[in-house]
């Protein structure tokens, strides 16, 4: 009886603590897809069209879009950082949950892969801009062939950012997988991570074998991974919020 009464006074200690490793990467997680968010509104603005543009388009083009690419760039970098730490931290909450760590594993390498890409695609955007600076020159000085090979590396990570969608699949498949083994989100949430994972996994078909009617299924992959970046910050950072509320009550 006296067991008893004690376990009433005294409930348990929530299963995560906000304090601690997991409940940390609550927070961590919601703060790093919010600022991943954020970085969406800053784009860089559309140039001439690789392929066909001259080295006088390119160079036009630069002068009068200078600011607006450096913040760009600035933007880019956050974004790969914030997506970075985003995956780390979810794959974290969900190696805390399950003894089998394959799934945390991948939602961490997705996030990696996809950063590597906006790494390089703000480097190629921001080339142009950037770089004659850095080594103490124009773009006006530079050659023609030269200008043309740097804005041509942007048609480049355009084109490997559609199959980027291969690493959005790895981490929605796999932290929806775990989070409906292991309750790490509502299951509806869960269940729609794998809607949006399976329409990218079509647009992945449709882009490599060239059949335009999965071509959409892309886009629902992307938007649907941004709609679920959102949902899920929201989710953790409310989850992060009751614990911290909850947890002086505990102590006392």
């Amino acid at each position: 009886m006296a067991d008893a009464n004690s376990s009433a006074e005294h409930p348990a200690v929530p299963a995560v603590d906000p304090r601690g490793e997991a409940g940390g990467a609550l927070l961590v997680a919601a703060v790093a897809g919010f600022a991943f968010l954020v970085t969406l509104f800053v784009q860089t603005p559309d140039g001439p069209t690789v392929g066909s543009a001259t080295a006088a388009q390119v160079r036009e083009f630069a002068a009068e879009n200078g600011t607006a690419i450096r913040l760009a760039a600035l933007s880019g970098m956050v974004a790969f950082m914030s997506l970075v730490v985003f995956t780390a931290a979810l794959a974290q909450i969900a190696r805390a949950r399950l003894s089998m760590l394959v799934l945390p594993g991948l939602v961490a390498t997705g996030g990696i892969l996809i950063g590597v890409l906006l790494w390089l695609d703000t480097a190629a955007v921001s080339m142009t801009v950037v770089l004659p600076e850095l080594i103490d020159t124009k773009l006006e000085r530079v050659d023609d062939v030269t200008v043309l090979a740097w804005y041509g590396l942007t048609g480049y990570t355009h084109y490997i950012a559609d199959y980027e969608m291969a690493s959005i699949v790895l981490i929605l498949f796999a932290f929806s997988i775990a989070a409906l083994k292991r309750g790490l989100l509502p299951r509806w949430l869960a269940w729609l991570g794998l809607v949006f994972a399976c329409s990218g996994t079509l647009g992945i078909v449709g882009i490599a074998t060239a059949v335009g009617v999965l071509y959409g299924f892309w886009f629902g992959g992307l938007f649907g991974f941004i709609l679920w970046i959102l949902l899920v910050s929201v989710t953790l950072a409310l989850r992060w919020w009751r614990l911290h509320r909850a947890q002086p009550a505990v102590a006392r």
